[in-house]
């Protein structure tokens, strides 16, 4: 499996990732949900449609027309080896225009991540039966309601070999 993932890296730098500023975002879901996401596994792919979709509308509302570079990846392990599903993004800290050209952007802010995040996956849950509307509903009223956004790891224009080594830690495995 390291072979994979350094295999990987040098593959990600060398014929995805533009030489611009990186950003790492994992998105968590509350243990109340986890066992849902454990017995559908399909959710998992949902789940990553909806960090896209989060990305593609806060780009375009700050810069029309602009699109994020993005590289999703679900992991479903915790610290313990136990079950937690959980989304890595590697998005490169702005957006590409039509043209190709990159625009530096902010880092998009946990808080907004983490309610859009919220919502969207209940309104998922809700549709497809899982959760009830009741409990979606009090699930949005929660102050601390367990998802969560981190986004504190930055890799910066000429650090190929950070870009490298986060495309790694990415991909690894539970343990080893």
């Amino acid at each position: 499996h390291q072979k994979r993932v350094l295999a990987y890296g040098e593959w990600v730098e060398a014929n995805v990732l533009a030489p611009v500023p990186h950003r790492q975002y994992v998105f968590t879901i509350p243990r109340l949900l986890r066992p849902i996401f454990a017995r559908r596994r399909a959710l998992l792919s949902k789940l990553c449609n909806i960090v896209e979709r989060l990305f593609a509308r806060i780009c375009a509302s700050a810069r029309p027309g602009a699109r994020p570079g993005l590289i999703l990846f679900v992991q479903t392990f915790g610290d313990l080896v136990n079950y937690n599903p959980h989304i890595h993004v590697l998005a490169a800290d702005g957006a590409f225009d039509a043209d190709g050209s990159f625009a530096f952007l902010p880092p998009i802010p946990r808080k907004l991540l983490e309610a859009s995040l919220r919502k969207s996956v209940l309104d998922l849950l809700r549709r497809d039966g899982l959760v009830s509307a009741a409990l979606a509903e009090k699930m949005l009223a929660w102050r601390h309601t367990g998802f969560s956004v981190h986004n504190a790891v930055r890799v910066h224009a000429r650090d190929a070999a950070g870009r490298r080594r986060l495309a790694q830690y990415m991909l690894r495995a539970p343990f080893s």
